[in-house]
């Protein structure tokens, strides 16, 4: 395998391009790609609302996706969500009436799906908060976020730290310490892992209004009020590690 992609590789063309032209038309493309992702999102918000994938063949718009643009189920529906939410921001105008203090987007932390970075390309985030387990994929996906806070710093857009989520007594606190300051951060909170969240997803309310003395609401609660009185002025762009970089601190977590 090796061998052969050496040979592909020596027997490639090259462009007649210098390295610099190289650079310029691969991020000049990635701004097209952003852009076109982003009139994607709201072509697909229009045929949603329209209900164009209703024709008898398709249960729903990310069913029709699935099916016409061959994405997995699960990242058509993320699609479709996200692009919903950018249409009812946009045309509702309520992120601009300064009826809320703060507006929380829940969004998947995949890069690639396009459902993170739109909130930061459009300029409605400012603060970044990422959740994280000690499971090395989680760890990964969080670096790779850390990419696209790079990309839409000039949006304003800042890493307010990282949450460590549903933590139990055998959880590597150490291990998510270390990760922070590896890449220029902080753990924001440890947020235990507390049946009282389930009980309270049962009835339909939040941990917080359910039980608003449990310990996973307590530690909620200190964590909403370190983000509002975050001040993002102060906040310094996060280290992204290299893959090489990652997985030398993984086995060192061993």
């Amino acid at each position: 395998m090796e061998d052969a992609t050496q040979n592909a590789s020596q027997n490639a063309t090259d462009s007649g391009l210098s390295i610099r032209e190289l650079e310029a038309q691969i991020t000049e493309l990635a701004g097209h790609l952003n852009a076109a992702n982003h009139r994607w999102l709201v072509l697909i918000a229009e045929f949603d609302r329209r209900n164009g994938w209703s024709d008898g063949a398709t249960q729903s718009c990310a069913h029709w996706l699935s099916w016409k643009c061959g994405l997995d189920l699960g990242a058509a529906r993320e699609k479709v969500r996200v692009a919903r939410a950018i249409e009812i921001l946009g045309e509702s105008g309520v992120l601009a009436g300064g009826s809320y203090d703060v507006a929380v987007f829940d969004v998947l932390g995949d890069v690639v799906c396009g459902g993170f970075a739109s909130p930061l390309r459009l300029g409605f985030a400012r603060k970044v908060v990422i959740v994280v387990s000690d499971q090395p994929m989680s760890l990964f996906a969080a670096n790779n976020i850390t990419r696209a806070i790079h990309r839409y710093s000039s949006n304003g857009v800042v890493l307010a730290g990282i949450v460590a989520n549903s933590m139990t007594d055998g959880s590597r606190r150490d291990v998510l310490e270390r990760f922070a300051g590896a890449l220029g951060t902080r753990i924001l909170a440890f947020v235990p892992r507390d049946p009282a969240v389930m009980d309270a997803e049962k009835r339909r309310h939040t941990v917080t209004e359910w039980a608003p003395d449990a310990p996973a609401a307590r530690a909620l609660g200190t964590l909403a009020r370190d983000i509002l009185e975050l001040d993002t002025a102060a906040q310094a762009l996060p280290r992204t590690l290299s893959d090489d970089e990652f997985f030398e601190f993984l086995q060192g977590t061993s």
